[in-house]
């Protein structure tokens, strides 16, 4: 299969987005946080436990279809090693989500948690740790490695550059 079979087949595959947030932890620090509707993939009820009680290893890699252009739409594969392997995609349309990517490509951090979310707990705001916990406890946290940042950022550029 060639890889833009492979893209088409990821795209296929994505989980839907319900909605993405963006939580200001510090000054100078946001984590995305990704509501996914997982009505049609049960294995992924509770990503916490998928993702196991140590942690777990999560493999991530980016995929792009239409890159440069604006319809481009950035995936992101997410690879869970721990009890079982589950595998899932990500597709964020750029043009709906810019402001999310750039956070996400800067600071790196990704919580992705079964949605929809909660009245009240959209949009960018200040989160205590409380209400952090109890959505986030549902999900599973990514931390993109510092290569995967530029892969992001680079993407975004070319991307800008198009506008």
């Amino acid at each position: 299969m060639d890889e833009q079979a492979q893209v088409r087949q990821m795209l296929a595959a994505a989980l839907p987005i319900d909605d993405i947030d963006q939580v200001r932890m510090l000054p100078g620090a946001s984590i995305m946080l990704v509501w996914v509707d997982i009505q049609d993939r049960p294995d992924l009820a509770d990503l916490a436990a998928l993702h196991g009680e140590s942690g777990g290893m999560v493999l991530v890699t980016w995929f792009a279809a239409n890159p440069g252009e604006r319809r481009m739409v950035i995936g992101l594969r997410v690879e869970m090693r721990a009890a079982t392997r589950v595998v899932f995609h990500l597709a964020f349309k750029v043009e709906r989500y810019i402001e999310q990517l750039d956070n996400l490509a800067r600071y790196g951090q990704m919580w992705i948690v079964p949605g929809p979310p909660p009245a009240g707990l959209t949009g960018t705001r200040l989160m205590d740790l409380r209400e952090l916990i109890a959505v986030a406890r549902r999900g599973v946290h990514i931390e993109l490695e510092p290569s995967m940042r530029t892969v992001l950022y680079d993407q975004l550029v070319a991307w800008k550059q198009q506008g």
